[in-house]
């Protein structure tokens, strides 16, 4: 019995700390909405949840399990999602990027 009540307690103190702590979802929620605005971070916010119940369907088809078995597809996705982070790492350090590739403003440029 003392043992099942220490597990519990635990429990609720691990789960205590994890749930206080800001997870990187909520990092850019907080930081989209500081720097572009309400707006902006709610797309974020929906971007993330349609991402991430995304990860959860395909997981429950087990396509995890596939993911895992076979170490060449796994290490593909990993190399294309590295690939991705890089580019748009690029995107933030270089401003003479090819216009395929560059974000478009919706304004046209003003001349005063």
């Amino acid at each position: 019995m003392i043992g099942n009540l220490q597990g519990i307690l635990g429990l609720i103190i691990t789960s205590s700390v994890l749930i206080a702590i800001p997870g990187p979802s909520i990092l850019f929620l907080v930081g989209q909405a500081l720097s572009a605005g309400k707006k902006n971070a709610l797309k974020g916010v929906a971007g993330n949840a349609i991402g991430m119940y995304s990860i959860a369907v395909l997981l429950s088809f087990g396509i995890g399990a596939v993911l895992m078995s076979s170490p060449q597809i796994l290490m593909t996705i990993r190399l294309i999602g590295a690939f991705v982070l890089l580019l748009i790492g690029w995107q933030y350090v270089s401003p003479d990027l090819p216009a395929k590739f560059r974000r478009r403003c919706l304004r046209p440029p003003c001349c005063c």
